[in-house]
């Protein structure tokens, strides 16, 4: 068994291009971040659920504060929009 360190880039098409000196044939591999990804949270996670809930109450503060009935109606239709996404 040989090891072989790389040090690389991971582009957004999730590429690697290895240099040709590298033999061909099987190999193992382990990926080790050098930085913390920046993720978006998975549907359904409960990071997701909890973010989703906070932007909700941040919308609902910003829009029904003093909101006349017609603006209550259009931010309920809003959230209803909202659960199809």
């Amino acid at each position: 068994m040989q090891a072989y360190e790389l040090n690389l880039a991971i582009p957004a098409n999730h590429q690697i291009t290895l240099p040709a000196e590298l033999p061909t044939g099987s190999l193992a591999r382990v990926i080790i971040l050098l930085e913390e990804p920046q993720t978006t949270p998975t549907a359904g996670s409960p990071k997701a659920v909890l973010s989703y809930l906070e932007k909700l109450k941040n919308r609902r503060q910003q829009r029904t504060s003093g909101a006349t009935q017609e603006e209550i109606e259009a931010y309920i239709e809003d959230c209803r929009n909202d659960w199809d996404d």
